[in-house]
C-alpha cells in the first residue's frame, strides 16, 4: 500500500467523491480510535486517585490532586509542540508512533501497581507519561482537517474530537467496572486496580497496527517556519482564549469532577457517575460541530457559553444548599458538560473558518495546547478552593466570569462571521 498521496484536492467535488471521501473517512475512523485511546490514557489517574490508597498506597490529598493534574500540564505542553509535526513527519508516520507511546504509562502502570513500596516519584514520572496522551489532541486534529472540504470542517473535526474525547467516559465508565476482575495483578481491599489498566493494552497495540496499515500521509508545502506566522494574527490569541474556556471546562471538569464530588458528597459513591459528564460532553462535541457548520460557530459558541454560566450558577445554588441535593447537583453539571462539548465543536468549526490554508493545522493545534492547561489548571484551582474556603464554590465563581469574557470577545471581535 502507498503509504503517501502526492495530490489531495478535497474541495474539488469531482475528486472528493472518486477518490478522496473513501480515503478521508478511513483516516477519521482510525484517527478517532487512536485519539479515545489517548484520552483514556490521559485520564487514568482520574480514577486512580481515588482507588490507590485502598490498594496499599499511602499519598495526600496534595499528591494525589497532583498526579490528576499532572498528565494534564505535560500533555498541555507536548500539544504546542505536537502542532506542528504533521508536516515534518506525516500524519500517518506521527500517528503510529504516538499511539505507540502510550504502552510506555500502561506497561509501567501495571508493573508498578504490583509493589506498594513503589515511590511517589515513581508515579509522577508515570503520570508524566500519561500525559504523552493528551498530547496527541494536537496532531489528530491538524492531520484530519487536511483531509476534508471546507464545507465539512465542523463536522470532521467534531467527529474526530468529539469521539476521541470519548475515551474519558470510555474509561470512567469500564474502568470500575474492571476493578472488581481479575484481568491482571493482586487483589487488595476487593480491588483488582491493576485490571483497569490492563483492559487497554490489546486496544493500544491493535490500533497502532491499523494506523500503519490503513492510513496515509498527505503532501504538504507547510515548512515549520511558516506554521509559526499565526502568532503574528490576534485571532490566534482570541480563539485561544475562547476554546480554552470552553474545552477547559470539559477536560478540567472530567478529571476534576470525581475528587471534588466525593468531598462535597462523602455518602455518594461518586465513581458510579464519572463517566457520564464527560460521555454526555464527547457527544456534543459531534453535535456543536454539525450545528456549526448549519448556523455558524459564532452563534452556536455564544449560546453553548450563556448555557455554561446558567448550569454553573446551578452548580453553586446547589453545592451551597445541603448535602441531599446531589441528584440536582449532578444534572447542573451534565448540562455544563453538554454545552461545554457544544462549544468544543462550534469553536473549532470557527477556527476552520478564521484561518485558511497553511495556518489551520497549527493555529487549531496550538489553541487545542493552551486549553489543555486547564487539565492541571483547574484541579489546581478547586484545590485552591477547597484549601482556602472549604468549598469548591469561589473556583465555579471564576469559570462564570471567563464564560463572560468568551461571549464578549465572540460578539465584539467577530462581527462579520456567522
Amino acid at each position: 500500500m502507498n503509504t503517501t498521496i502526492m495530490q489531495w484536492t478535497p474541495d474539488d467535488p469531482l475528486f472528493w467523491e472518486k477518490t478522496g471521501k473513501k480515503i478521508a473517512y478511513t483516516n477519521l475512523i482510525i484517527s478517532t480510535g487512536c485519539l479515545a485511546l489517548s484520552f483514556i490514557v490521559w485520564v487514568f489517574w482520574s480514577i486512580l486517585a481515588i482507588k490507590i490508597n485502598s490498594y496499599g498506597f499511602y499519598f495526600s490529598k496534595a499528591e494525589l490532586f497532583s498526579l490528576i493534574g499532572i498528565p494534564g500540564l505535560i500533555g498541555a505542553s507536548l500539544r504546542i509542540l505536537y502542532s506542528f509535526v504533521i508536516p515534518i513527519f506525516g500524519g500517518r508516520n506521527w500517528t503510529v508512533f504516538s499511539t505507540a507511546t502510550l504502552l510506555i504509562p500502561t506497561i509501567g502502570l501495571l508493573v508498578c501497581l504490583q509493589n506498594p513500596h513503589t515511590s511517589y516519584t515513581t508515579f509522577v514520572i508515570l503520570a508524566i507519561f500519561c500525559g504523552f496522551g493528551g498530547g496527541n489532541f494536537s496532531s489528530s486534529m491538524a492531520n484530519i482537517s487536511l483531509f476534508f472540504p471546507k464545507r465539512l470542517q465542523g463536522s470532521a473535526l467534531g467527529i474526530n474530537g468529539g469521539i476521541g474525547n470519548l475515551g474519558v467516559s470510555i474509561f470512567q465508565l469500564f474502568a470500575p467496572l474492571a476493578l472488581g476482575l481479575p484481568v491482571y495483578g493482586n487483589v487488595v481491599n476487593g480491588i483488582y486496580l491493576s485490571s483497569a489498566i490492563a483492559i487497554w493494552l490489546p486496544f493500544i497495540l491493535i490500533f497502532t497496527f491499523l494506523a500503519g496499515w490503513k492510513m496515509v500521509n498527505l503532501p504538504t508545502n507547510i515548512k515549520p517556519l511558516q506554521q509559526l506566522m499565526v502568532f503574528k494574527r490576534v485571532d490566534m490569541y482570541l480563539v485561544t482564549i475562547i476554546y480554552f474556556c470552553a474545552f477547559g471546562t470539559f477536560i478540567g471538569c472530567s478529571v476534576a469532577f470525581p475528587l471534588i464530588t466525593k468531598l462535597q458528597f462523602k455518602d455518594v459513591e461518586v465513581i458510579k457517575y464519572a463517566f457520564i459528564g464527560p460521555l454526555i460532553g464527547s457527544l456534543m462535541r459531534v453535535i456543536g460541530g454539525i450545528l456549526a457548520d448549519r448556523f455558524g460557530g459564532k452563534k452556536i459558541s455564544i449560546l453553548a457559553f450563556v448555557m455554561m454560566g446558567i448550569a454553573t450558577l446551578g452548580i453553586i445554588y446547589f453545592t451551597r444548599v445541603s448535602q441531599h441535593s446531589f441528584v440536582p447537583y449532578l444534572l447542573m453539571f451534565l448540562l455544563l458538560f453538554a454545552f461545554s462539548g457544544v462549544a468544543n465543536g462550534s469553536i473549532f468549526q470557527l477556527i476552520g473558518v478564521v484561518f485558511l490554508g497553511g495556518e489551520k493545522a497549527p493555529a487549531l493545534g496550538l489553541s487545542a495546547a493552551i486549553a489543555a492547561y486547564a487539565s492541571y489548571l483547574l484541579p489546581k484551582l478547586f484545590g485552591w478552593s477547597l484549601a482556602s474556603f472549604n468549598s469548591s464554590v469561589s473556583a465555579f465563581f471564576i469559570l462564570i466570569v471567563c464564560y463572560i469574557l468568551s461571549v464578549i470577545i465572540l460578539i465584539s471581535c467577530y462581527r462579520k462571521i456567522a
